[in-house]
């Protein structure tokens, strides 16, 4: 069986005011505190790889993803420390994705150079926004990415080239991200993540912007234009934020979304195998001064975890399989799902498609933009 390896640098240079994820800013640290910390986090990482791998020894590693945080803090000397670790400890596949998140300012010829020599294959580029003013809107810490950058990024070989954009800041328009998407997709991208812009609880952004109606309905314009221009490029929409080229799709990031197998390694970093689910809490502290690496049980019900199988399922825009959710969680789809399903099948909002000994499930156009509301309505009575 195949596994994913996450690895988890919770590091950045200053937080973003959109961000959720746990990260440590480090730029008021000095520059050999910065070291020392980065220093004594890497070793405490490589001691729980070594450690844990004793529980994998049954899979087989096609996937490592290196994110954050901002990754590309460390230097190349650093990440084939990692990675010599982790293919030490674990069975890799032939020529397994290895991915690494990159920040603008962190993207030179050398360094990307020597991130290919020591593996990386994959390398994804955190633009957000072209734009000076969207840029400061969100609160954006790191350098605006300009096409100095992106020439530099996109003429380095050996690595497969994806981008990261947010869209539906306020105060961007249909042309403005149309140009944007037309001078991103120049450079030929393999991959493209465009998220829409989400005000998450507790951040900076959240209290200084809201949501109303006619941002929502914006957004909703802006993602409908996006994918059209995106396919008219041939980009295959393979999942609700997730575009790629022929064959280019993220092959780890599909883990999540297909109720595979990962382990994480790192402070608050998420683990998924043998059908149960492990975090580590996110403390840098008690990561660092912890002899073992902690490593809390997430228990799910039975309901649980068909909930979460049908969440990040129908994420794809191919949708999910009642055989695969059999074999994958032990349960059997209650009858009551399934005639949720019939009748949003006879409103237009899922299309259902019955195979010789299967049966799958995937939205219509229709019901693609109305997917949070119709998952919930699917899964309410499992709550």
């Amino acid at each position: 069986m195949n596994l994913g390896i996450y690895i988890h640098i919770p590091f950045c240079r200053k937080k973003c005011d959109y961000c959720s994820f746990y990260s440590i800013p480090i730029e008021n640290k000095n520059k050999k505190k910065q070291e020392e910390l980065l220093e004594r986090y890497i070793s405490k990482l490589l001691d729980e790889i070594e450690e844990r791998s004793v529980e994998f020894q049954d899979y087989n590693v096609d996937t490592i993803y290196i994110g954050g945080g901002t990754p590309s803090l460390l230097d190349p000397l650093q990440v084939m420390r990692i990675l010599n670790k982790i293919e030490c400890s674990f069975r890799l596949n032939i020529d397994p994705e290895i991915t690494i998140e990159c920040n603008p300012e962190d993207i030179t010829i050398e360094k990307m150079a020597e991130y290919t020599k020591i593996g990386i294959n994959r390398a994804v580029l955190g633009i957000q926004t072209l734009n000076r003013e969207l840029h400061n809107i969100i609160g954006r810490s790191s350098v605006l990415c300009d096409e100095s950058l992106l020439e530099i990024f996109f003429n380095i070989e050996g690595i497969t080239h994806c981008i990261d954009l947010i869209a539906g800041i306020p105060g961007e328009t249909e042309e403005y991200l149309s140009s944007e998407l037309d001078k991103i997709c120049s450079y030929n991208p393999k991959h493209i993540s465009l998220y829409l812009l989400s005000l998450e609880s507790d951040t900076p952004l959240s209290n200084r912007i809201s949501n109303s109606p006619d941002h929502e309905e914006l957004q909703k314009k802006l993602l409908k234009n996006a994918i059209i221009e995106l396919r008219d490029r041939n980009y295959i929409h393979y999942e609700v934020s997730n575009y790629a080229l022929p064959s280019f799709e993220s092959k780890h990031n599909l883990k999540y979304w297909k109720y595979m197998p990962y382990a994480g390694f790192g402070a608050g970093a998420h683990s998924f195998f043998s059908g149960r689910r492990f975090y580590h809490p996110s403390s840098i502290e008690n990561y660092l001064k912890c002899k073992s690496p902690i490593l809390i049980e997430d228990k799910r019900s039975r309901n649980a975890a068909m909930i979460e199988y049908i969440l990040t399922g129908m994420r794809l825009l191919d949708g999910i399989s009642m055989k695969e959710f059999e074999e994958k969680t032990s349960e059997t789809i209650p009858k009551e799902i399934i005639n949720r399903w019939e009748e949003m099948e006879e409103k237009g909002e899922l299309i259902i498609t019955y195979n010789k000994d299967d049966i799958t499930i995937k939205f219509s156009s229709e019901g693609f933009f109305l997917m949070d509301n119709l998952i919930y309505t699917m899964v309410e009575m499992l709550l």
